[in-house]
């Protein structure tokens, strides 16, 4: 081996370690000796304390030790004594586990102690796709077909004694730690390719055991390989609990020896003597404060002060360092205030220790500049709730860094600076990768010049406020500053994380209490673009997806062309390797995965394959070799390959919940991107579209208010789809072109308020109506515009628009009295439309096959015309990709087949399914002559050639494997699974990269979202790059129209009849009356059977279709009641008649049935018929069938015991048996004296079956009247919780299964052996560090005041009553463990009085009907007076502190231990008397917004002026409900929008 002169030898480098020790070194040199093992030089021995003294001799392999940059403070004591504990284990050659909080000072720790003994390491992070292969050895095919095995660094370190960090282990799948579980404890090994690791000392006898096996000496070579005596193995993990992760396995665990470490990592950039004093200061200041974090959290752990859910999260062991590097670098403008002082005069800091957070007294915010700078080091407050910002605030006062931090000036003039009130003044190249980058100080002048890396492409200039750039990008004080604070991030080393900022102000509760993200756009995208250009980067963008293995981040197996394999690295360590900025998008789904980049962004190092190390050069110490020419990736084993330091990262997230953690926020700097202001987004919009006028001007006008009340959880409208940047251009822009558009349609349909529950679409509508946005026709007075309708769509060969053509509709004005003459297109004035169409003779000649041809099955209509239309302006003329959404057999695949037929445009076809994948969806895989070959999936073909992808079932895939289509339909971007990138054509990118064709369109076609369709709510993962549309079924008079065409023989009348009553049929569909939504195609099937077979009668007609509700009575008797109201002559449809009219035959055709009754005359039979008297009879207890006798209960066709078909007896008795039913002449012949007592004896049963049950006979008959009136609802509301349960259980892909399918992305593994090579449908173990599943708490509140007694008779409580029972018996029909119910009244009496208890679900009719008769009882006799407000103030006080107990009646640990429910609701029932006890609008809102935590909402059971004035005033929190049926259903959607 070559040394580099730069490395000087051995002993020099020890120096060079030890050169900053005191005088007390830990080390020693001593005389050069040979080690008695290798021959290796001994440079000295290590001693530290009075208990270690090792040997330290030269490394074998000297480029494998730890780089000096990495290495931590030696001066540090603590770190000495960490060090000693090492130096002890080791001695007694012991493994140990450090154990420490997320962060790199364990690994630091372990490489310093590596560092001082010169032993080399190898170092493993765990995580979910780390296996056995990636420890021991992999395997390979070389040239020929032969296998070879290559050592992972397991082996590497057993071999060769090098030290193995082992990291992460709290993330490891629970197969894994016990692979080397033998390691540990004997230091043994069986290897794949047949050899045998053992300790030396027991080399000789095992190779003379294994020459006496083979009856001479051996003269191959020998299985047995020796490990090292200096093995030893460090793991690193945190303590589970606290922090997330799997628990160690034992017998893993208690093979180490374990230590608690933490520390300072990273020494200061600056010298101290060259640091400010106002800088110092701050410094100082920021630890004061880190040290009233720590010690707050530990006294509250320890003295139960405070809730651990109110508790601060932890801060990361990077944050310090951070700040300080940034307060160092960047100077503040101004002395900071003062600190309070005591009598003495030093400064007095109070520690806060109370028991309650209090709200601040303080009307002020933070400033902006301290939330700034805290969120780069600590993101974890952009997650905490409004207690938990309060507290955060208060801390901060006590140190006066809360209102800013020397920053100076006011907010106008440190617009558009970064931290610390900087802003980017100029870049000028000082080397091919380096560049000086100056920073003013935008109060004081002040600059600050920092030399960083940069790319080698040309420095564009700095962009200034109020420019364009080439990019088409407006630079605003907002962009400025993000772009600045980007800059500050990269000159201090770190890579970045652009989150969006979410982070309110001191207020407690209220509005300030729900902090959300603007919906505008933050400009991430434009900001890094921004960054690249200024510093000559070449920017690389890699989109992330869930199923994204933590190996594939890093590199993917490929094959060569003589059969070979080898590696080949992921875009990610290609661009590392570069020296590139990547743009990792969307890291927040990696989920645990993400920790395996720690290594990389902290130390830039990183493991990859063959035993390769990508590394820094320190100096040239720790990197030899050079980079592998592009093809030629099969390294040495053990090659260290140089990674330049100007590699940078900058990821982003759209969110800041679940994946925000410690972890995360020790891997990045984080900067928080603001998103527009409205003034902002309204430039850009106005430049981006050129809209103007007054459509524009409501549309901002709705966005605001939109966006305002979307950050209220207890609205719901967060269910909707996302009013971003991107929709309002995209709405803007169809307002442009065509300025008389339908604005209340346009915006509905985009955030496709259709599907909605009720509550959350009323919130919507309201919001139109406050803006003045009405549906055409309902503008009011001297404010109408005629309707428009579309005529039927004609293609003309226009010669200017090329050979295509054009597609023409007629627009017609329809005037009121007009609407008969609309659908033949008559009536009103014409005008035409035109859209081009495309030419696909020029631009695609091998696609005309793939035009869709319906061969003249579809029918024109108005409605879907108009729908078509849009479809086509949107994608020949706006450039948009389209999601249609509606429910089954509204048309969306023939509506959009149509649109591409009329347009002339080929299409390429895929159907998602829950087995779709993201590499299926990207590429298809398959193996030819030994060689892995990648061919072009549909949507590759598509996006090369410029087709329509048209992707159906969107819904049905995981919303893993559809979110890929975010960033396709966004931005053109897309990565590869063989590591070629999708990119727009403007883009930088190499030759290999697939560019994005302008003719490429993506359209998703989706049932709608919720029960009872099963799919995915993907809507939360795609974006805001569709256009989407609400495919509905048509309108009466389009689908009238449409039935005629389908059925010219049918009658229009009872066409038109059909038509009505299944309008009326959806209509109940959508108030929760039905479980079905009839569509349109199942009416295209009733009447083309109608037209075929006019003779059938309409009944059997519509059995085609209803046969599904047979079973379900109820519903079925509500859709022939609506079918009947149509006057369509439906007759009473049920299994029992339909099996008569069966059995009786017609024509000839008799269906035979093996029927569950049959008749049955015991005198042919030979049975005796005398009657004895009415009796019991004896139970049989194997259940035997009893047929003609009495002597058995529940027997069939007998007399005077118990059962069925019989005769005489007193009680009807079912055991499960064919029924033997006797003639109705011997029924009839029962003497009298016997029927008496027979009647006697049942109501005598009878009246003790309630008597056990505490009911009356006249309770059971009204508790029956109430049942049969809420059993749609009942029934609804279940199978709306049950699908909660439906979709947790939702089965995905496992991988790495040694059955199941192949997988195709380990094709090349499944050529050299590997087993574990398939991939299987199950249930997915939940994701490390998931939380708990947890139960739902609900808690109900009813008014048992004595209003609802007294006014009973508006029906206020009879609504009640059946509410309360809809629920008792809905939560009965649920899963038991998912949800902890409980109801509890208020009345003049008491503000709480339990009614149903949590754990104690009344399940029988009796208890049932007991709570009831409570609720009566109680309005009954109350005092007068009203406890709403306190009733409900309580209840959402108390729903987080009590314990829990789920329907289940298993009791969990309560609050005290941390939450133990996933979501709280709190739902009032009310009679809206509040005016009378003063309760105002404002006063209910705030008890109900108390706690952002707890979703609360009130239902008024009165429709006077105070429940309608509540409602107006607090949408999507109050509610009325004017009628009985209403109840339910509200409560339903209120259930839907705050659960699901």
């Amino acid at each position: 081996m070559t040394r580099n002169p730069s490395q000087g030898s051995p002993r020099s480098r020890l120096q060079n370690l030890t050169r900053q020790l005191q005088p007390a070194s830990p080390y020693v040199s001593a005389a050069s000796q040979r080690s008695k093992l290798e021959g290796q030089e001994r440079l000295g021995t290590f001693r530290l304390g009075p208990h270690v003294s090792i040997p330290v001799f030269a490394p074998k392999h000297p480029s494998r030790l730890p780089a000096e940059r990495l290495l931590l403070n030696l001066q540090d004591p603590t770190v000495l004594e960490h060090l000693e504990f090492l130096g002890k284990k080791w001695q007694l050659g012991q493994d140990v586990f450090l154990i420490s909080t997320p962060g790199p000072y364990a690994r630091r720790l372990s490489l310093t102690f590596a560092a001082l003994l010169q032993i080399p390491f190898e170092y493993i992070s765990l995580h979910k796709d780390v296996g056995e292969a990636e420890l021991l050895q992999t395997r390979s095919l070389k040239a020929g077909g032969n296998l070879s095995f290559e050592d992972g660094p397991v082996v590497r370190a057993m071999k060769n004694g090098h030290l193995l960090i082992i990291e992460g282990v709290e993330k490891a799948e629970r197969g894994v730690t016990p692979i080397i579980n033998n390691i540990l404890e004997n230091r043994e090994q069986n290897l794949n390719d047949g050899r045998h690791l053992i300790p030396a000392e027991k080399l000789a006898t095992a190779r003379e055991q294994e020459s006496k096996e083979s009856g001479h000496e051996a003269k191959r070579e020998s299985r047995f390989i020796p490990v090292h005596p200096n093995f030893r193995v460090i793991a690193t993990g945190v303590p589970v609990p606290p922090y997330k992760g799997l628990p160690l396995d034992p017998p893993f665990r208690s093979r180490f020896q374990a230590r608690w470490v933490e520390g300072n990592v990273g020494e200061p950039k600056m010298a101290y003597e060259k640091v400010s004093n106002v800088s110092k200061e701050l410094s100082k200041r920021w630890s004061d404060w880190a040290s009233l974090v720590l010690y707050h959290t530990s006294m509250a752990r320890g003295n139960e002060i405070v809730p651990p859910t109110d508790r601060l999260p932890p801060l990361p062991s990077t944050a310090l360092p951070l700040i300080r590097d940034v307060v160092e670098h960047f100077p503040p403008a101004e002395d900071l205030p003062p600190l309070p002082t005591d009598h003495s005069g030093e400064p007095n800091v109070a520690v806060f220790a109370s028991t309650e957070v209090e709200q601040r007294s303080a009307t002020g915010r933070l400033g902006q500049k301290t939330i700034d700078l805290l969120g780069t080091a600590y993101p974890q407050m952009f997650t905490m709730d409004a207690r938990k910002r309060n507290l955060l605030h208060d801390l901060l006062g006590q140190l006066r860094l809360d209102e800013g931090l020397g920053e100076g000036g006011d907010q106008a003039s440190l617009q558009g600076t970064g931290l610390l009130g900087y802003t980017v003044k100029g870049i000028q190249r000082v080397g091919e990768k380096t560049a000086r980058i100056t920073f003013v100080q935008a109060t004081s002048g002040n600059e600050v010049s920092i030399q960083a890396p940069c790319g080698p492409l040309l420095l564009e200039p700095v962009p200034k406020v109020g420019e364009e750039t080439d990019q088409g990008t407006v630079v605003t004080p907002r962009v400025m500053s993000i772009f600045t604070t980007l800059l500050q991030l990269h000159c201090l080393d770190r890579d970045v994380c652009l989150v969006p900022a979410a982070f309110g102000g001191g207020g407690q509760g209220g509005e300030d209490a729900n902090c959300s993200v603007s919906h505008a756009s933050s400009s991430t995208s434009t900001c890094i673009s921004l960054m690249a250009s200024a510093l000559g980067y070449a920017l690389e963008s890699v989109w992330l997806w869930k199923d994204l293995g933590g190996s594939e981040l890093v590199m993917r197996r490929a094959t060569g062309v003589d059969g070979s394999t080898t590696w080949e690295p992921a875009p990610l360590i290609r661009g590392a390797m570069d020296g590139k900025l990547i743009h990792l998008a969307g890291v927040d789904v990696l989920g645990s995965t993400l920790g395996s980049l720690s290594r990389l962004t902290q130390d830039r190092e990183f493991e990859v394959w063959n035993g390769g190390r990508l590394t820094l050069a320190a100096g040239g110490e720790a990197v030899q070799g050079a980079k592998p020419e592009a093809g030629n990736l099969d390294w040495k084993e053990g090659q260290i390959l140089k990674l330049p330091t100007s590699f940078r990262i900058v990821a982003t997230a759209p969110t800041v919940k679940q994946w925000l953690n410690e972890e995360a926020s020790t891997i990045f700097a984080t900067c928080a991107t603001q998103p527009m202001d409205a003034e902002e987004e309204k430039n850009i919009i106005f430049t981006r579209t050129g809209a103007s006028g007054p459509g524009l001007k409501k549309l901002l006008e709705f966005a605001e208010r939109y966006r305002t009340l979307s950050a209220d959880p207890n609205l719901g409208l967060q269910k909707s789809r996302r009013l971003g940047t991107r929709q309002m251009i995209r709405m803007a822009t169809r307002l442009a072109h065509w300025p008389e558009t339908d604005l209340h349609g346009l915006i509905w349909r985009n955030l496709l308020v259709d599907f909605l529950p009720a509550t959350v679409r009323g919130v919507v509508k309201d919001i139109l109506n406050e803006c003045r946005i009405f549906e055409p026709g309902m503008e009011g007075s001297f404010q109408y515009r005629p309707r428009t309708r579309l005529t039927d769509p004609v293609i003309r060969n226009d010669s200017r628009n090329g050979f295509g053509g054009v597609l023409e509709f007629g627009v017609t004005t329809v005037m009121a009295n007009d609407d008969h003459q609309a659908e033949g297109g008559g009536g009103g004035r014409e005008e035409k439309l035109i859209i081009p169409r495309f030419d696909v003779e020029s631009a695609d000649p091998e696609g005309k096959a793939l035009i869709p041809d319906l061969q003249g099955s579809f029918y024109n209509n108005a409605q879907q015309s108009g729908l078509i239309c849009s479809f086509a302006q949107d994608l020949e003329m706006l450039n948009e990709h389209l999601l249609l959404m509606g429910s089954q057999g509204t048309g969306k695949n023939k509506l959009i087949d149509r649109t591409l037929e009329l347009l002339g445009r080929p299409r390429e076809y895929i159907q998602m399914n829950r087995d779709s994948t993201v590499n299926a969806l990207l590429q298809q895989v398959s193996l030819e002559g030994g060689q892995i070959k990648y061919h072009d999936s549909p949507l590759i073909r598509a996006i090369k050639l410029g087709r329509v992808m048209i992707v159906d079932e969107a819904d049905k895939c995981s919303t893993a494997v559809s979110a890929v289509f975010k960033s396709l339909a966004e931005r053109g971007q897309l990565s590869l699974p063989d590591g070629r990138r999708v990119r727009p054509a403007e883009s930088q990118g190499g030759p290999q990269d697939i560019v994005v064709h302008p003719s490429f369109r993506l359209v998703l076609l989706s049932n709608r979202p919720g029960w009872p369709f099963f799919g995915n709510n993907f809507v939360e993962v795609i974006g805001e790059g569709f256009s989407c549309y609400a495919v509905s079924n048509p309108d009466v008079e389009s689908e009238v129209r449409l039935l005629k065409a389908a059925a010219p023989d049918v009658p229009a009348e009872l066409l038109r009849r059909l038509d009505l009553a299944f309008h009326d049929l959806r209509e109940g569909f959508e108030a929760g009356l039905i479980n079905h939504p009839y569509s349109l195609r199942e009416l295209l099937h009733l009447v083309a059977h109608m037209q075929k077979y006019p003779d059938e009668s309409l009944s059997n007609v519509l059995l085609n279709t209803l046969s599904f509700d047979l079973h379900r009575p109820e519903s079925l008797r509500w859709v022939v009641e609506t079918l009947r109201k149509r006057k369509l002559d439906v007759e009473d449809l049920d299994v029992d008649k339909l099996r008569e009219s069966s059995a009786k035959g017609r024509d000839g055709l008799k269906i035979q049935f093996d029927q569950a009754k049959q008749d049955f005359d015991p005198e042919k039979e030979g049975r005796s018929t005398d009657l004895d008297k009415p009796k019991l009879g004896k139970e049989d207890p194997d259940n035997n069938p009893h047929v003609g006798g009495n002597t058995w209960r529940g027997g069939t066709g007998g007399r005077d015991t118990a059962g069925l078909g019989g005769r005489g007896g007193f009680e009807r008795l079912y055991k499960g048996h064919k029924i033997h039913q006797v003639s109705d002449r011997l029924k009839s012949d029962v003497p009298d004296h016997i029927k008496k007592q027979a009647r006697a004896m049942a109501r005598a049963a009878l009246e003790r079956e309630l008597n056990e049950q505490g009911m009356q006979s006249h309770e059971a008959v009204n508790l029956h009247e109430l049942k049969q009136r809420v059993s749609n609802q009942v029934s609804h509301l279940s199978s709306v919780l049950n699908e909660l349960e439906a979709n947790s259980k939702e089965r995905s892909w496992l991988a790495r299964q040694q059955d199941g399918e192949l997988d195709e992305r380990r094709l090349s593994e499944g050529l050299m052996g590997e087993r574990s090579i398939f991939k299987r449908r199950s249930e997915a173990p939940p994701e490390i560090g998931a939380p708990q599943i947890k139960p739902k708490r609900v808690r109900v509140i009813l008014d048992v005041s004595a209003s609802m007694y007294h006014m009973q008779f508006d029906g206020r409580l009879q609504r009640e009553l059946e509410t309360c029972l809809m629920l008792m018996q809905a939560m009965n029909r649920v899963e038991p463990e998912k949800f902890a119910f409980d109801i509890v009244g208020h009345s003049g009496d008491d503000y709480l009085i339990p009614l149903v208890e949590m754990g104690k679900l009344p399940k029988t009719d009796g208890d049932q009907y007991r709570v009831l008769r409570s609720i009566v009882s109680h309005t009954q006799y109350c005092d007068s007076g009203d406890h709403t407000l306190k009733c409900i103030e309580e209840s959402v006080r108390r729903i987080r502190s009590e314990p829990i107990t789920n329907i289940a009646g298993q009791t969990l640990s309560g609050a005290s231990g941390g939450e133990e429910a996933d979501d709280y609701f709190v739902i009032a029932l009310s009679d809206a008397n509040l005016s009378r006890y003063g309760i105002t609008s404002k006063s209910l809102g705030r008890v109900l917004s108390s706690d952002d935590k707890v979703k609360a909402a009130v239902i008024f059971i009165d429709k006077g002026n105070d429940a309608i004035r509540a409602s107006r005033d607090l949408p999507g929190k109050a509610f009325v409900a004017p009628s009985t049926k209403d109840v339910p259903r509200i409560l339903n959607d209120i259930m839907r929008t705050l659960v699901t």
